[in-house]
């Protein structure tokens, strides 16, 4: 009957959601537990002796804070999904640079070999956090299934009016009854608690994609392995001559920076952080403070938070070009909306919580580049 089918899909979707909390709960609690536990075997080192090479725990520390970084932006992306309010915001990009970029800087597994292939010069309309997402999913996916010593393939090949991105992996590989379901929300191919992850991975790179107007396939032989495909359009060739969003080179640095956020222990890491790069930095704890620092030291570039109290982060914005100031802004927030909120307050580029330092030091010295040369700038990078 109606009622009871009803019944039996309200069933299924409380079963789904009671083993996605467990199985939530748990990947959350792993790297807190990991990063409180080796900031505490540091600080016992250190305590013991304020010379110990504490570099190990350190680098398990960051490694962790990547991972719950992570799963966290899964959880926000998935929750976005559902409310029907991710964007994508494309640009003129380098897909070559990018993907070259985040194929560097991915973490793989010392007992993996990362084999890349990325044809130069492909140039694609795509917003390039979420490009960058794809790949990372896809990335993280292929490691979940390769054992120590196998290889994971990423390959980047220009298809005429498309770009074919892949990663293949040296997995057991997907039963072929299970390969219509991957990119299901929670879904897990493998019955496997083992295996880390909140099965959103794929979910969110095909709904990336599919707002990019792409596609994304899977072809995969048990016991061999699996190959993720992404196909993306291309812009006319004639675009490929203008100079990429992601492509400028940072030339200048040593810039006045300065810096309006309101918690204390992130804006002292930011000071910190370009301070060690070479820039001369001033810190202010909400926009009113940020006017008036702004107004008596002229900074070179403003990195501004959006959410603060008094006068937030739009309202600085506001009153600083209110005031004539011509200093670029750089966008700086925790949410998944940050490169709508960038344009919308017509920011030079942005920088999303949690962020690696070497980025920020790359975003800075590249808005401080394109600053002293004089080029306007036309939106968020």
């Amino acid at each position: 009957s109606t009622e009871h089918r009803l019944r039996t899909l309200a069933e299924e979707a409380a079963r789904v959601r009671e083993e996605f909390l467990s199985i939530a709960t748990h990947e959350l609690r792993t790297p807190v537990t990991s990063v409180r536990g080796y900031a505490q075997l540091a600080q016992r080192s250190l305590d013991r002796d304020p010379n110990a090479d504490v570099r190990k725990e350190l680098e398990t520390i960051v490694r962790q804070s990547d991972r719950l970084a992570a799963l966290i932006a899964q959880l926000l992306d998935a929750s976005q999904l559902q409310a029907g309010t991710l964007t994508v915001m494309p640009v003129r990009t380098d897909v070559s640079a990018l993907a070259r970029e985040a194929t560097a800087v991915a973490e793989i597994a010392d007992s993996h070999r990362l084999v890349v292939d990325i044809t130069p010069g492909i140039w694609a309309d795509v917003d390039p956090v979420r490009f960058e997402e794809i790949l990372a999913n896809l990335i993280d996916n292929a490691r979940k299934f390769t054992p120590a010593g196998g290889a994971i393939a990423i390959r980047l090949a220009d298809e005429g009016d498309e770009l074919e991105l892949s990663v293949a992996d040296e997995g057991p590989g997907i039963p072929s009854d299970r390969l219509a379901n991957v990119f299901d929300r929670f879904y897990r191919a493998h019955d496997d608690r083992g295996i880390a992850g909140l099965g959103l991975g794929l979910y969110i790179a095909r709904e990336i994609v599919a707002r990019h107007g792409g596609r994304i396939s899977v072809a995969s032989i048990p016991g061999e392995g699996s190959t993720f495909t992404v196909r993306l359009p291309k812009l006319p060739s004639a675009a490929r001559s203008a100079v990429s969003e992601r492509a400028v080179p940072a030339v200048r640095t040593g810039g006045r920076v300065l810096v309006v956020e309101d918690d204390d222990e992130i804006r002292t890491l930011v000071l910190e952080t370009l301070r060690e790069s070479g820039h001369e930095v001033l810190g202010a704890r909400d926009g009113r403070d940020g006017i008036e620092i702004a107004d008596r030291e002229k900074p070179d570039l403003i990195i501004v938070d959006k959410l603060m109290p008094g006068m937030d982060g739009t309202e600085f914005t506001r009153e600083y070009r209110a005031r004539a100031g011509t200093a670029p802004i750089v966008a700086f927030c925790a949410s998944r909306d940050a490169v709508e909120w960038a344009t919308s307050i017509g920011a030079a580029a942005y920088v999303t919580k949690p962020f690696d330092l070497e980025e920020l030091d790359r975003v800075v010295d590249r808005e401080l580049a394109r600053a002293g040369g004089g080029d306007p700038k036309s939106g968020p990078a």
